[in-house]
């Protein structure tokens, strides 16, 4: 059991990586950290990096992994462990993600290599279908 929550977008690094560059990060999205700073806010210590790179490796995104945790924090351990070693290169970037609950809905944005979390409020009526049980929102009439 656990719960899933979807991520759509992605992290940009400010210029094209090098090949060993590349390979760095791949491994990093490999990794399982345990404990260390990432385990201050949450239990990171549990988490797999859920992250990957798209196509032509100009940005990284969320690979579809079920029930994600932490994506703040495997983001900042991903780029803070790259700035470690390729301090000229900075992230930018966004994800919003959306959770199993109708009203769980955020946005993981990147700016200059720093994470944060910014909660998305839902705007309109909360109901609910008779039929299916599903919930949505109403739009409110001007």
């Amino acid at each position: 059991m656990g719960y899933s929550t979807t991520f759509k977008g992605g992290i940009k690094p400010n210029r094209e990586l090098k090949a060993s560059e590349i390979a760095y990060i791949q491994e990093l999205f490999k990794f399982n950290p345990r404990g260390g700073d990432y385990s201050k806010s949450s239990p990171f210590e549990f988490y797999y990096i859920d992250l990957e790179f798209n196509d032509n490796f100009t940005s990284f995104g969320w690979n579809g992994s079920e029930k994600s945790y932490g994506m703040r924090q495997q983001v900042q351990y991903v780029i803070d462990e790259t700035i470690k070693k390729f301090p000229d290169i900075i992230f930018n970037g966004e994800f919003t993600a959306q959770g199993e609950e109708y009203d769980d809905k955020w946005k993981l944005i990147v700016e200059d290599n720093k994470s944060k979390e910014i909660q998305i409020v839902l705007k309109g009526k909360k109901v609910e279908c008779p039929h299916c049980g599903e919930e949505f929102r109403l739009e409110e009439e001007n």
